[in-house]
Parts: structure tokens; sequence; C-alpha cells
């Protein structure tokens, strides 16, 4: 009987020393949950804030494009042609001779200007060494342009001669047929172009 009673006054202190242990131990701190409104408050800031990031970039786009498209013909329409011009010491333009540009004077057809409207024709002034310097002025704003017309090749040269040779009357090698060629001194030039093709 002894024994069972010392033991039994054994637990009654060890279950106050584990009390005592936990007492002492500090709480774990819990943090606090954050509320489902502020959530999504942060949630809409960010969607927000991503539509306008899209909505930027896609006005950049629309940007780029519009740069791209100016200056360029609708769908179905041709870009007019308008020749190159350099302005020159004199207050004249000078036009940059080209294919088209050449291909139009010689067929007589009519020639856009640069600053726009028309280049209507005032005259022709050979140069020396068979050369030409064509004159126009531009109806929209009365400028003046100047075109240099190159001298006969050998071809042409070869040709009026042989015409010649047949006894028949040279036409100009670039204007054709029935833009005869007229005496000039000993040469024999155009009237349209004033470049000259051979002698008499």
């Amino acid at each position: 009987m002894a024994t069972k009673k010392g033991t039994s006054a054994k637990k009654p202190a060890k279950k106050a020393a584990a009390k005592k242990s936990a007492a002492k131990k500090p709480a774990k701190k819990v943090a606090p949950k954050k509320s489902a409104k502020k959530a999504s408050s942060k949630k809409s800031v960010r969607k927000a804030a991503a539509k306008d990031r899209a909505a930027s970039a896609a006005r950049a786009v629309g940007k780029a494009d519009r740069k791209k498209r100016k200056g360029a013909p609708k769908k179905g329409e041709v870009k007019q042609y308008r020749p190159k011009a350099r302005m020159g010491p004199d207050g004249v333009l000078i036009l940059s001779g080209d294919k088209v540009l050449y291909q139009a004077y010689y067929g007589e057809n009519q020639i856009p200007s640069p600053t726009g409207g028309f280049l209507m024709r005032l005259g022709v002034q050979p140069e020396e060494g068979g050369g030409a310097v064509a004159l126009f002025e531009c109806s929209a704003s009365s400028v003046r342009c100047r075109l240099a017309i190159p001298k006969a090749t050998r071809t042409e040269r070869s040709k009026v001669r042989a015409v010649q040779e047949a006894g028949d009357d040279p036409d100009c090698p670039r204007h054709g047929p029935g833009h005869r060629l007229v005496r000039k001194g000993k040469e024999l030039t155009c009237r349209l172009c004033g470049v000259s093709y051979g002698k008499v």
C-alpha cells in the first residue's frame, strides 16, 4: 500500500510541471487573413493596367500603319507620276531626266509638274556639243523648269545619214514620223528637242 501511494503522488506533480512549461512557451502568431474585398480590388487594378497597356500598344501599331500608308495610293488607284527636281542657282528648277519623263516629252504628252499642275513648254535652246535645254513653266505655280536633252547617239546619226543617202528628208529619230528635221546652218536639228542629228 505504501508504494501505491508514492506513485499516485508523483503523477499530479508531473502534470503541474507540464502545465507550467506550456504556459511559458509563447503562442504562435497567426497572420490576419486578407479580406476578400481588398484582393478583388487589387485584381481589378491589375486588369485595368493591363487593358491600358494593350490599348497604348494598339495605338502605337495604328500610328505606324498610318505612316506607312500615308501617301500611298488607295486600293484601285494609280499613284500619279511627278518628276523629281532640284533648285538651280538662278531659281529655276532642274528636272532630273528619267526614262518616264523623256518618253512623255518625246511623245508630246502632258508632263506633270513637280510642284503640282502640269508643265507647259516654252521653248528649246540648242547647246554646244549637239544637246539642248527645254524650258517649261508650271501651270499651277508659274515656276520655271529646265530639262537637259541629251545629244544624238551614233545609232540615231547613222539612221539619219541612211535616210539622206536614200534621197529622202529625215524625221526626228525621237519624235518619230511627221517631225522633219530642219536645216540650221550646217546642222539638221529638230524643232521640238533642239538636238542636232546630222549635217547638210
